[in-house]
């Protein structure tokens, strides 16, 4: 089996199409049970300030296991969206900076550049088409 035929159903991402392409990409990740990841930022034990918040022993246990399976989601995660990104020359160059460490911070910065509430009429509308198209 070809690379392309594996890939053919993946949902590589169209700067044209966030709120479709973002369904597709979250329906993917919900086969391997982290699709809330890209949703969700990396918890922390410092402020916006910089100061570590102050936890006894049962809150920093509690975090620590959080940030364990945090990452454990986001090894999955991480490389699936830099994958869905390194078609388009935009997106795959801001994969490649380095600077963002995880997928919600990748996912964060396309919904910066190329969501727009355009995005979401023309999503509602296929679907709408899709369902009518199916009756």
């Amino acid at each position: 089996m070809s690379e392309t035929d594996f890939d053919r159903g993946f949902p590589y991402f169209e700067e044209n199409n966030f709120s479709g392409w973002l369904i597709q990409f979250k329906a993917m990740l919900r086969e391997f049970d982290c699709d809330e990841i890209i949703e969700t930022a990396i918890p922390k034990d410092i402020d916006a300030n910089g100061v570590p918040i102050p936890m006894n022993a049962r809150e920093r246990a509690d975090y620590e296991r959080q940030l364990r399976e945090y990452n454990a989601k986001d090894k999955i995660a991480y490389p699936k969206i830099v994958k869905a990104c390194r078609v388009n020359p935009k997106t795959k160059s801001l994969c490649e900076t380095g600077t963002l460490t995880t997928a919600n911070e990748i996912l964060v910065r396309l919904r910066q550049r190329f969501h727009s509430v355009d995005d979401m009429v023309k999503a509602s509308h296929l679907l709408r088409y899709s369902q009518l198209k199916q009756l």
